[in-house]
């Protein structure tokens, strides 16, 4: 029997939690704490991508993957992700009173936003052009991922093997032979003309590749010599990952130096978990199955609470200490609420519709 991966919960928190107050950095202006303490939480995305590799190896390496199957995951994916973006996406822009600008005026924006392209609107990347939602643009990577995995799961036998083999050759052996070097800076672009093929070379992709090797580790006969070595790798590698988002450690340039640190400490939490699983707080819990609501929502909050309250009457500063934990205390609970009665509610009657006969 294998153990509970509460864990992955608690890290899938952590990179929710992380984006969320790289964006409310903002509100702690006083001695530019907001800067200081968040002004790195952007690596909770690369850390998401790294724990979807993990996820989707360790729930299907040993499902035997037909047509079937594959058309079934998909579906599943497109379900679990697509409904409430959407719905989050769309009313962001009529919230921001954006409709005319996203149907009438420029509606191939809306259009990249629904397909899942990058805008092209600028050429930084990963995003290379932000969605109406701007967080969307990570998902933009997560569905072609999870495509790329569905054509691999066709052939079997050596499916990890070609979907690790065409990520690692898309983004580091392409632009090596047709630009002549590999991005070290994510937010660098190579000048591809197609906006997609900005996305399939960016080496945020690999993020999904260790994630998938890191999986492979904790389903293999490999595992540490005792439950104490098991510990001690665990802490290091927190003290690591907290050191180096602080930037008191800096191993590698550019995202070789998130890749590192995001990769060991999901392998020395994992390798710790299959030691002896960890006790994770109920709350952390919430938080982490919640984690794609608050991705979604809390930008929405973020921008219209403060217009809210302006036209309630509230004139004080909304910023401090204070309005940092009441808006964080509330983007958690909609996060949870949506979680509850739109994200389960819709996955499940859009499931039972799309896919009767799955379990």
């Amino acid at each position: 029997m294998k153990p509970k991966l509460d864990i992955i919960q608690l890290l899938r928190a952590v990179a929710a939690l992380l984006v969320c107050f790289f964006h409310m950095k903002g509100i702690l202006k006083q001695g530019q704490w907001g800067k200081i303490l968040f002004g790195n939480g952007s690596v909770g995305v690369p850390l998401f991508f790294m724990i979807s590799g993990f996820i989707m190896y360790h729930t299907t390496f040993q499902k035997h993957t037909d047509w079937a199957f594959v058309k079934s995951f998909l579906l599943k994916r497109i379900i679990r992700i697509v409904p409430l973006y959407f719905l989050m996406t769309l009313l962001y822009i009529f919230l921001l009173g954006n409709g005319h600008f996203y149907f009438i005026e420029y509606p191939k924006f809306l259009l990249s936003t629904l397909f899942f392209f990058p805008t092209y609107a600028n050429h930084i990347g990963p995003s290379y052009g932000m969605p109406a939602l701007a967080v969307g643009w990570s998902l933009n990577y997560e569905l072609y991922f999870y495509l790329v995995l569905g054509f691999s799961m066709l052939l079997p036998k050596h499916r990890w093997k070609i979907l690790s083999g065409w990520l690692i050759v898309s983004t580091l052996v392409i632009p090596l032979i047709s630009k002549g070097f590999v991005m070290v800076d994510l937010s660098e672009w190579y000048g591809y003309s197609v906006a997609y093929f900005s996305l399939m070379t960016n080496p945020v992709l690999l993020f999904f590749v260790v994630g998938m090797g890191v999986a492979a580790m904790y389903n293999s006969r490999f595992e540490p010599s005792s439950l104490f070595a098991a510990n001690v790798l665990a802490v290091l590698a927190v003290l690591n990952f907290v050191l180096s988002y602080f930037q008191v450690l800096q191993h590698f340039p550019g995202w070789y130096n998130h890749l590192f640190n995001c990769g060991l400490l999901l392998f020395a939490l994992l390798q710790r978990t299959k030691m002896k699983p960890y006790q994770v707080p109920r709350s952390l819990l919430l938080i982490g199955n919640s984690s794609f609501s608050l991705y979604l929502i809390h930008p929405l909050l973020l921008t219209f609470l403060p217009k809210v309250l302006r036209q309630l009457g509230v004139t004080g500063s909304l910023d401090g200490v204070w309005y940092f934990m009441g808006m964080l205390l509330l983007i958690v609970v909609c996060a949870y609420v949506s979680y509850q009665l739109i994200e389960q509610h819709l996955s499940r009657k859009l499931q039972s519709w799309l896919l009767p006969d799955s379990k």
